[in-house]
């Protein structure tokens, strides 16, 4: 493994290594590089988001003009 960066984390403080393989995989995929330490990054994922989820709630309720004139019996 080919360390080409070590940053430090922005939550933790630790400093971690990037490796050549994420680096490449990173610049050809047009994403940024890690700011957080694996760890971290890991305890971020596992945290649940009280968002997941609203949007196919919300879509569940058409509020169109014409969903609500068929549903309660209008004429569009």
């Amino acid at each position: 493994m080919f360390v080409v960066r070590e940053e430090q984390c922005v939550q933790c403080g630790a400093i971690f290594t990037i490796s050549l393989e994420e680096f490449i995989y990173k610049l050809d995929n047009g994403m940024k590089l890690p700011k957080r330490c694996k760890e971290c990054r890991r305890k971020n994922r596992a945290v649940e988001n009280p968002y997941h989820g609203i949007y196919q709630i919300m879509h569940q309720y058409p509020a169109t003009k014409g969903h609500r004139h068929q549903v309660h019996g209008g004429t569009l």
